[in-house]
């Protein structure tokens, strides 16, 4: 719960602002909150279901937690479930005979403040903390298509989460990036998910703190100063924005079309997974 001298960000809103004013704009303002999207509600049904096996490796258990998610999402048995299915399957086969690390914890909530004013705090959710031979990893799960590890030495959100750690335990290596497989493909059988061990120095760990600062200030402003906001469009709109249809009658006639905002979102007044 936030008071009045604090602002809350997440990686989310974060990346939501750096990727597009108007989007966080109707976000974060106007509070249309969208509704989860296939891959979006599969992720999240995949997170259940690994938070659950990696704790007792239990097929059964472990696919009623992803059917639960998935279901109370909205979803029903289609060919996408049963893809999912399939994929959680598969990891379930090798990771029973690969895994040996244990899972201290699941959906671990972190929160860190800033002595700014107003006072910024940085929330989020790690996947796992797992431990290995006496070391300890934080678990970033993923459910990709096209599943990939690579070029991650800059990607933000492990990062923000290594950083944010550092400050609760001084005991974390890295993190350990589980890329789950999704599809029916020969690959997607004999090696279901694609892994890498991600390191950050705790050297750069102040300045990534500065520029969350930096950059949860200019929210502040943007919002207290009822600044005007604009449309980042790129390339990858059609697939990556919930709010892409609006943006595409806005084109046709210059209306922001309320009717269009309220069919693409949830009635409930909460981000899903923030």
């Amino acid at each position: 719960m936030t008071t009045e001298n604090e602002f809350q960000v997440s990686h989310t809103k974060l990346a939501t602002f750096r990727r597009c004013k108007q989007q966080y704009y109707w976000k974060y303002l106007k509070k249309y909150f969208p509704k989860p999207s296939i891959g979006q509600s599969r992720g999240s049904a995949g997170h259940a279901a690994l938070a659950v096996w990696h704790k007792d490796y239990n097929v059964k258990t472990a696919l009623d937690a992803a059917w639960t998610k998935w279901y109370g999402d909205g979803f029903d048995d289609s060919d996408e479930w049963q893809l999912l299915q399939k994929a959680l399957n598969n990891y379930f086969a090798w990771s029973y005979k690969n895994d040996s690390f244990i899972l201290e914890e699941s959906e671990f909530k972190f929160t860190l403040q800033f002595e700014t004013e107003p006072v910024i705090t940085l929330v989020g959710y790690v996947d796992g903390i797992l431990s290995d031979a006496n070391r300890f990893w934080l678990l970033e799960n993923k459910f990709q298509k096209r599943a990939s590890v690579s070029n991650l030495d800059m990607d933000a959100q492990v990062t923000l989460y290594l950083m944010a750690m550092s400050n609760l335990r001084n005991d974390i290596d890295g993190v350990l990036y589980n890329a789950v497989r999704i599809g029916d493909t020969k690959i997607a059988v004999k090696e279901p998910c694609l892994r890498s061990k991600i390191y950050r120095s705790k050297n750069g760990f102040n300045t990534v703190a500065g520029e969350i600062v930096a950059q949860a200030l200019e929210m502040v402003r943007f919002e207290q100063e009822e600044q005007a906001p604009y449309r980042n469009p790129t390339r990858d709109c059609s697939w990556d924005c919930p709010f892409y249809s609006v943006c595409l009658s806005m084109l046709d006639d210059g209306i922001e079309s309320e009717e269009l905002l309220r069919a693409s979102c949830n009635n409930s007044d909460e981000e899903q997974g923030e």
